[in-house]
């Protein structure tokens, strides 16, 4: 799982999917809206909320496996 912020002026969307995308062939990637660079840093929270959901999806497809 790839998150990337919305507003990052750091890391474009286009630059995560060109140069971190390509090392990870298997990975979803996630655009956070509304969120710059520092997401674990300035929205906790709504990070959190991400991985909680992604998680709980990877649980379900688990045990209906």
């Amino acid at each position: 799982m790839l998150f990337a912020g919305e507003l990052d002026q750091v890391d474009s969307i286009e630059r995560h999917k060109t140069e971190v995308l390509a090392y990870l062939p298997n990975a979803e990637f996630k655009i956070i809206k509304g969120i710059g660079h520092l997401i674990p840093i300035d929205e906790a929270h709504e990070l959190a909320k991400e991985i909680a959901s992604v998680m709980g999806g990877l649980l379900l497809s688990r045990n209906n496996a």
